[in-house]
């Protein structure tokens, strides 16, 4: 939702700003995909607060 609001402000379209998005959303999802399948990255520090 966002996209669709930055698009008039930075005056582009809303497929180049997208674009420009992907790489980061990628990021994101692999992130996520890593911190679902192994729990321990994500336990870690919390771990360690409740030793």
């Amino acid at each position: 939702m966002s996209v669709y609001m930055l698009s008039p402000i930075v005056k582009l379209p809303v497929g180049k700003v997208f674009k420009a998005v992907l790489p980061y959303l990628f990021s994101l999802l692999v992130a996520l995909v890593v911190l679902t399948y192994v729990p321990q990255i994500s336990l870690w520090l919390p771990s360690l607060f409740f030793k």
